[in-house]
């Protein structure tokens, strides 16, 4: 899925970029004034304004080419433009009709294919029969019957097309009439040329008008729906039909409502964007395939299988052609653990089968912490891309001044777990968007990287094709991973390194071959050696046999055997010399020095193995290992230290159950702007606040506080990030909360431990926030809906969703879509982890109830057949009604327990369902502990609200 996140701007100061790999706000896209049924339709207001002329982005090196050599490259050979090569974009579709997507360089179409894999509009379709040159759809008359009858003989089939059916926001508005509500009679008929669909798109009640649109495979045909008669151009959304023979038909319509790869495809190989000669992407000769696998109505979402289905459709469409196929995924979710999940073994199964093809897949963007590379990005035959921050777009560029330099990007995952990213690009480019989304031309994230190297393998593969040579994905992938230029701290942080594609294709041309393997890190159980997670120790090296650590390689697909020589990164890594590889899988010891692995912080050292018959080529395979020593948070933590553009500081801390909360503060200078991030001992950002940020316009201290509600034990990181262009200093100090809420009696007090080293004032305050309901969903293979009354008074409603880890390994996605009584969409927030929150004004819908939908993607084609999840809804009143109510402070010593009174009693046995209460513990002014229960007055229990498992 595109990323759930809106990215902090730390340092962004040419614009405020807009993220191509964040879905949709939180907030619904169109406020509305009350609660009534819903009207017909919904007003919209749609930007037009390009964020920056298209000339001068070129002019600028906004398409920024030269990071990678991309632009050197074509210069020195302007016929290895990626021609002939073919290029799978599995995302949200791409719209054929932005100019730059329309023509390769040799004249040829651009977009191949445009196939639908999500079903989001899907057409239902019914027979239907003409009168006198009329036809019914929808219950309404449409005229021109005459003229389809010369183009078709009956049977008609018919069916309509619903704007409300793709929510409220601009991308609904499929006419660009300005408002959401109209809806579109389509008739489809079998003609001499195959089967077509005719479409009202002048909206006159007349079809004898129109045009026929046969499927997009036959002829690129593309229809509409509106015309804006001030500009003489058709309406704002491109789309294409696909059709398949049926008693009835099917038809499905493909358009990218979402944008997001649009802005991909444009990149990977856009030609003269928007009109401007010269204006390219990196590999303008290339041609596309559109694969839309998201359902862009429910927040881009995959469906169901719809990534296996797309990849395999890409194989069979690449090898009726004849052409080498590059597939780019810019999209995936978080994991919960890391190891074997469903998409990732597909795509590892997938890339065995098909050894030509190269998948590319972004790694992610919840860095900078380390072990937040999503899957699939993870897959290990996939290509994993990482971000940079090209220096276009570090800062303004003044005259006089030096131009920023490229940097690795803060919101590019790292490696931990997974010895994931492979390599870096540039992750920041503006490039083509459908006409509804002008003014978000400029976008980042790890999405706009992957299509970069997607471009660069179409390039290498256009390269070789003068030779008469095809590559393999593995000779691409080592080809790129091998010659990269380095940038950034360590290898989880930017794999190898910068791609170079002269260098690469000057790699390839020396005739290097890569074998495949397979790298598995084995856990010592005590008892023997088992497959999981053994080369990352986030907690140190626990007891004497941790300084051991085994791998297993496998060889794959029946390679000759070869010997390897082994090097070592780092001192405290001892290795065998060399090993050989002669079919059986090879068990590598590695012995770690754990005298020097007593500093505190991250340790990283890797193990390359070179085959001993052409070691200039460089690694055939890396054995990655990962040692943290963390900062116990007995006692308080505080450094202080620079920042260099581009670099991060980071902080490990042990958090146990006995440290119930813990507060990070931050300091910076005025002038320079810094920021913390925050990560839980999976590596997922932290839950109830992620990032602080002082300096420059902000206060130059600032504290983060995780209540016990988030905490997770285990160790967590802390990361500070400095500007992208110059460097900056910081204090940062970590220290667990002295006061511990050990138990609740909702009529009156708590128990409360001093866990500090002097003596507090604890004083409770407590706030009822509003009701809950909770409910365990149940599934199967289609969505489920859960359907919530919404008492009157009620101003927001919050969601907390929690899904087992053992159904989270079998997902591409967890769709949450709400609903209003009229249908309406209120909000998509689909879940990024498997515990997810969310909140929204009630105020802004019609109805007195909600319908929440629930709609997990599977990997495999289909579901498991049951499922549950974890769901909470909190309704919400105003600050008025939910007032704050302070309690008299009790002095504790050190060590000790007491009881605290509240200002007031929670327990209200009038109420009808369980309540939310906010409950803050002081010392004085400072707040120590902010705490939400949940508060049943029928059993009187009482349970934390953040307190809901994962298994």
């Amino acid at each position: 899925m595109i990323a759930r996140r809106q990215l902090p701007a730390v340092g962004l100061a040419v614009f405020a970029l807009a993220c191509a790999t964040t879905g949709p706000s939180l907030e619904p896209e169109t406020a509305r004034a009350d609660r009534n049924p819903a009207p017909a339709d919904r007003l919209v207001v749609a930007p037009r304004q390009q964020v920056v002329q298209p000339m001068l982005a070129k002019l600028l090196g906004y398409m920024p080419l030269h990071t990678t050599g991309v632009d050197v490259f074509r210069m020195r050979h302007p016929t290895f433009d990626g021609r002939g090569v073919l290029i799978a974009i599995l995302d949200s579709g791409i719209d054929v009709g932005v100019p730059g997507l329309q023509t390769t360089t040799t004249g040829e179409r651009k977009v191949l294919d445009l196939r639908d894999f999500s079903d989001e509009a899907r057409i239902t379709l019914r027979a239907v029969a003409a009168q006198q040159g009329v036809v019914t759809i929808g219950g309404r008359s449409v005229r021109g019957m005459d003229r389809v009858a010369r183009l078709a003989r009956p049977p008609y089939y018919a069916g309509v097309l619903d704007e409300r059916s793709f929510g409220s926001g601009t991308s609904a508005d499929l006419n660009g009439n300005g408002r959401v509500g109209d809806t579109f009679p389509l008739l489809v008929a079998r003609g001499t040329q195959g089967w077509f669909v005719i479409a009202d798109t002048d909206e006159d009640g007349d079809i004898g008008d129109e045009t026929p649109v046969n499927d997009f495979l036959d002829a690129g045909a593309t229809f509409s729906l509106g015309y804006d008669a001030t500009t003489d151009i058709p309406g704002p959304v491109t789309i294409a039909a696909n059709i398949v023979s049926g008693n009835p038909p099917s038809l499905a319509l493909v358009f990218d409502n979402s944008g997001h790869g649009t802005h991909v495809a444009g990149i990977a190989a856009g030609h003269g964007v928007y009109g401007v000669d010269g204006f390219d992407g990196v590999a303008p000769g290339a041609s596309l395939l559109g694969l839309k696998i998201s359902d862009n109505t429910r927040g881009g979402v995959t469906v169901t299988g719809s990534m296996l289905r797309a990849l395999n459709y890409a194989a069979s469409f690449a090898q009726r052609r004849g052409m080498p196929l590059v597939a780019n995924i810019s999209f995936g979710i978080g994991h919960e653990r890391e190891g074997n999940v469903a998409i990732d073994s597909i795509v590892d199964e997938f890339a065995m089968k098909h050894p030509d093809v190269l998948v590319v897949v972004s790694a992610g963007n919840d860095g900078p912490g380390i072990s937040s590379v999503w899957l699939p990005g993870s897959a290990q035959h996939a290509l994993s891309v990482c971000g940079m921050l090209p220096g276009v777009f570090a800062r303004e560029q003044e005259v006089g001044r030096p131009a920023a330099g490229d940097v690795l990007s803060w919101w590019s995952s790292r490696g931990g777990e997974s010895t994931k990213p492979d390599l870096c690009a540039p992750g920041v480019a503006y490039s083509t968007l459908p006409r509804w989304r002008a003014g978000d031309e400029i976008s980042l994230g790890t999405s706009m990287a992957a299509p970069h190297v997607a471009g660069i393998a179409a390039l290498l593969h256009s390269g070789l094709a003068v030779s008469g040579t095809r590559a393999r994905a593995i000779d691409l992938k080592r080809a790129l991973a091998n010659t990269t230029v380095r940038i950034g701290s360590t290898v989880l942080d930017r794999g190898s390194g910068v791609a170079d594609v002269g260098a690469a294709y000057q790699w390839l041309l020396a005739g290097h071959r890569s074998g495949v393997y397979e790298v598995e890190a084995l856990a010592n159980q005590g008892d023997g050696l088992a497959a999981g997670v053994g080369a990352y120790r986030r907690a140190g090296l626990e007891h004497p046999a941790d300084t051991i650590q085994w791998f297993r390689v496998t060889s794959v697909g029946g390679q000759p055997a070869a010997q390897f020589e082994l090097s070592t990164s780092v001192a405290w890594l001892n290795a065998p010399t060399s090993v050989e590889m002669a079919g059986a899988p090879v068990t590598i010891p590695v012995q770690y020095d754990a005298d020097k692995l007593s500093e505190s912080g991250l340790h990283v050292g890797v193990v390359s193995a070179r085959p001993v018959t052409d070691t200039i080529a460089g690694p055939s395979f890396e054995l990655v290992n990962t040692v943290i020593v963390p900062h116990g948070l007995d006692r308080r933590m505080r450094d202080r230290g620079d920042v260099m553009p581009g670099e991060v500081s980071r902080y490990f801390v042990d958090v146990d159950s006995n440290a119930a909360g813990f507060v990070i503060t931050l300091t910076a200078s005025a002038a320079a702007p810094v920021s913390v991030y925050l990560f839980e001992p999976t590596g997922r950002p932290a839950r109830g606040g992620r990032v602080l940020s002082v300096g420059g316009e902000a206060d130059t201290v600032g504290r983060l506080v995780v209540s016990p509600d988030h905490v997770r034990n285990g160790v967590y990181e802390a990361v500070v990030v400095g500007p992208d262009a110059a460097p900056a200093g910081y204090t940062i100090e970590i220290r667990r909360s002295p006061l511990v809420v050990l138990e609740v009696e909702p009529q009156g007090r708590a128990l409360v431990r001093n866990n500090g080293n002097s003596v507090v004032n604890a004083m409770l305050e407590t706030r009822v926030l509003g009701l809950t309901q909770r409910r365990t969903v149940q599934g199967g293979e289609a969505a489920v809906r859960w359907q919530v009354d919404v008492p009157i008074w009620a101003e927001r409603v919050g969601l907390d969703i929690t899904v087992p880890v053992r159904t989270w390994a079998l997902v591409t996605d967890f769709g949450v879509t709400v609903y209003d009584r009229a249908g309406w969409k209120v909000v998509d927030a689909p879940l990024n982890y498997a515990q997810g929150s969310f909140s929204f004004n009630v105020i802004d819908y019609a109805g007195d109830h909600l319908d929440i939908e629930f709609a997990p993607a599977f990997a495999h084609l289909r579901g498991p057949g049951a499922w549950t999840a974890e769901a909470t809804v909190t309704f919400t009143p105003s600050d008025t009604i939910g007032m704050t109510h302070p309690g008299p402070a009790v002095r504790i010593a050190p060590g000790m327990e007491q009881w605290v009174p509240f200002g007031r009693p929670i327990f209200d046995p009038a109420a009808p369902q369980p309540m939310l209460v906010a409950l803050t513990l002081r010392d004085g002014p400072a707040i120590w502990t902010a705490t939400e229960h949940l508060v049943d007055p029928v059993r009187t229990v009482v349970d934390s609200a953040g307190g809901v498992p994962n298994e």
